[in-house]
C-alpha cells in the first residue's frame, strides 16, 4: 500500500475505497433516472440524496468525483428528474419550493463537475 501523505485518502487503498462509494452513488443515480424506474420513491430516496452526496464529496475531493462524473450527463438527468417530478407533483408551494432544492442540487453538481473539468480540481 503506497501512502503519500497523512489525510486519510492518501494511500491507495483508501483513495480506491473513496471511489468505489462515488461509483456506488453513481450506480444509483443511473438507475434512478433510467427508463425503467421513473418514480418519485427512488428519486426522492436515492437519487437525490446521492447527487447531494456527490456535490458534499466533491468538494472535499474533486479529484475522484470530478473523474467519475465527467464524461455523464448531468445536465440530462436534471431535466429528466424534473420532468418527471412537475408531472408526479401538485407543484403547490411546497412542491414549488422542492422544486427549487432540486434544481439547485444538480446545478451544484454541474458546477462542480465543469470546474473540475476546466482544471480547478481545488474548490
Amino acid at each position: 500500500m503506497a501512502r503519500w501523505g497523512e489525510g486519510n485518502f492518501d494511500n491507495d487503498f483508501a483513495l480506491d475505497f473513496l471511489a468505489e462509494v462515488v461509483q456506488n452513488l453513481l450506480e444509483d443515480i443511473l438507475f434512478c433516472v433510467g427508463p425503467e424506474n421513473h418514480s418519485l420513491f427512488c428519486g426522492e430516496t436515492r437519487l437525490m440524496p446521492a447527487i447531494d452526496i456527490l456535490v458534499t464529496l466533491g468538494r472535499a475531493y474533486p479529484y475522484i468525483v470530478g473523474v467519475k462524473l465527467s464524461d455523464q450527463p448531468i445536465n440530462e438527468w436534471k431535466k429528466t428528474y424534473l420532468r418527471m417530478f412537475e408531472e408526479r407533483s401538485d407543484m403547490d408551494d411546497e412542491d414549488q419550493a422542492r422544486r427549487t432544492i432540486i434544481a439547485e442540487t444538480f446545478s451544484n453538481l454541474e458546477e462542480l463537475v465543469s470546474k473540475f473539468k476546466e482544471g480547478n480540481t481545488w474548490l
